[in-house]
């Protein structure tokens, strides 16, 4: 098995392609994995991490604001479809798989020219510009909801977002003996993103300083938040400001509920492992395709939906304290989270790849 994927620019769109590379390689010892990412994006440190090579081409995404920029933009990705074939000739593939981000278009599309075997998967509910030129010329998507819309398109199959093993295999009371928190005492986190989240991390920050001595409040601030929040922060035992949470699983498992953006494979994670979420979909991202993942949630029972537009510290404060104090509802939360869970995503995903690399 010869694989190369291709996926970019933030976690939710490189965390699957490297899960789907590592069960690739435990079904196959002698497997064969590259990965094609941009120099300097977060896919660098992530693919050099887990262990996987990867090589690079140049190529950026649209710029909806500034439209001349464009000219050189659309030059940048008819190299990196040439560069991208050059790649590819060499390293003689059975597979190409793209996974999301700008660098997987010119990819796929350039694996697709050489009659290489190619899949694609799609995260969000609302399907990206990406997917929606790929699923031409690509032999099956794999997609993350049914809820996902691509007409036309009969190449479809819904195979949830893969997931980092690591969630899974703790439980509750094992997680919290870990990491030292009481059995009974409420368990708030924050996840403001690898990069941080201003709404997220201010009205974590409010939460930090209402909440009682008895409750646990953590907040990953991200690398650019950290060091605005951190000094902010009451010195309260349970109280913690991190830049990044590197031990999610066990901080997942012990969490009474989770505030968080509405990233597909963060909402992933979390249904997987059935917890409640109020979430904050930010509105920076293309097509504000993560208010759409946000109401599904929401409309299913999953989470609670705070929009930017709508939130101020007293809405926050009163929906947490709401749902840490209704243990009911936070059960009626956590088996809705349940049951929108596909705890095995990466499975099934990497069984659409050995069929269209066949």
């Amino acid at each position: 098995m010869r694989a190369i994927f291709a996926g970019g620019g933030t976690a939710g769109h490189i965390n699957p392609a490297i899960s789907a590379a590592q069960e690739l390689c435990r079904r196959y010892p002698d497997a064969k994995i590259m990965f094609i990412g941009v120099k300097g994006h977060m896919e660098e440190t992530l693919c050099e991490k887990a262990g996987f090579p990867i090589s690079f081409i140049r190529v950026a995404g649209f710029d909806r604001r500034h439209l001349l920029k464009n000219v050189k933009i659309a030059g940048d990705a008819l190299k990196a479809i040439s560069d991208a074939k050059k790649i590819i000739r060499e390293f003689a593939p059975d597979v190409v798989v793209g996974t999301g981000g700008y660098v997987s278009g010119p990819v796929v599309y350039a694996a697709s020219r050489l009659k290489i075997p190619t899949v694609i998967h799609e995260q969000n509910v609302l399907a990206g510009v990406t997917t929606k030129l790929l699923c031409r010329v690509v032999k099956a998507v794999g997609t993350a909801f049914s809820e996902c819309k691509l007409p036309k398109c009969r190449k479809k199959v819904c195979v949830g977002n893969p997931l980092r093993a690591e969630l899974f295999g703790i439980s509750r009371e094992e997680a919290r003996a870990k990491l030292g928190i009481p059995q009974d005492a409420p368990f708030v986190v924050g996840i403001g993103g690898s990069l941080g989240a201003r709404a997220i991390n201010e009205n974590m920050l409010a939460l930090m300083h209402a909440a009682p001595e008895t409750m646990y409040v953590w907040l990953s601030a991200g690398k650019g938040g950290y060091e605005k929040v951190y000094p902010k922060a009451p010195k309260k035992p349970g109280c913690q400001v991190l830049p990044y949470i590197y031990n999610a699983g066990e901080v997942y498992a012990a969490a009474d509920l989770l505030v968080c953006r509405a990233g597909a494979i963060t909402l992933s994670e979390l249904n997987a492992m059935g917890k409640p979420a109020v979430l904050i979909p930010s509105p920076y991202v293309a097509e504000n395709h993560q208010e759409h993942n946000a109401r599904l949630q929401q409309e299913r029972g999953a989470a609670v939906m705070l929009t930017e537009a709508e939130l101020n510290e007293q809405l926050f404060l009163d929906t947490v304290f709401g749902l840490v104090n209704n243990p009911e509802k936070l059960k009626e939360m956590s088996v809705a989270s349940s049951f929108m869970g596909v705890r095995d995503a990466t499975l099934r995903f990497c069984d659409l790849i050995e069929r269209v690399a066949r």
